[in-house]
């Protein structure tokens, strides 16, 4: 049998791994956000460059008479812009990052959450830890998936500041 201590620092407990999880999410979304910013803009700039030196090269082209060499480097140059641009629309980079970026913003929102439910060193009812288990599992299931690189980079992140918010709060986590 539980006494009221015992369930506290149960509640306690389950909040703290929650709030693990909900920032390990957090961050390893902002991650991937960053990513497929940087994959979207690597190939949307030369994209951009690489159409307008083709839009001008073939009016150019039309005006002077060109050697094949030079028609044969504009073929290949808009090949090449050609696939990027297909690249670009196929792997959906700048709609990957705003999923990211959204489920991040919802991560955190729910982790400031538990965090003030810290900050008042307030029991934890039971409904209220049924209701941010439904919030964690509708997040997990309308977020998209995390690669592994993303969930690594953000074990490497933050692995001590777990351990200084618990100090700060001075739980005692007893299973």
């Amino acid at each position: 049998m539980y006494s009221e201590d015992n369930s506290l620092n149960s509640a306690n407990y389950v909040l703290m791994q929650w709030y693990r999880r909900i920032r390990e999410a957090q961050f390893s979304h902002y991650h991937s956000y960053n990513k497929y910013q940087k994959f979207y803009y690597r190939l949307g700039i030369p994209s951009t460059i690489l159409s307008t030196f083709i839009g001008t090269s073939i009016f150019s082209t039309l005006k002077l008479s060109t050697t094949i060499e030079t028609q044969i480097l504009v073929g290949f140059i808009s090949i090449i812009t050609a696939i990027i641009a297909g690249l670009q629309t196929f792997f959906k980079f700048s709609q990957k990052a705003e999923e990211h970026k959204k489920a991040a913003t919802r991560y955190g929102d729910l982790r400031r959450e538990i965090e003030l439910l810290f900050a008042k060193q307030k029991y934890p009812e039971t409904e209220i830890l049924e209701i941010i288990k439904i919030r964690i599992n509708n997040l997990a299931y309308d977020s998209p998936p995390i690669q592994k690189d993303s969930w690594s980079h953000t074990e490497n992140q933050i692995k001590d500041d777990i351990s200084s918010f618990e100090s700060k709060f001075n739980w005692e986590n007893q299973q």
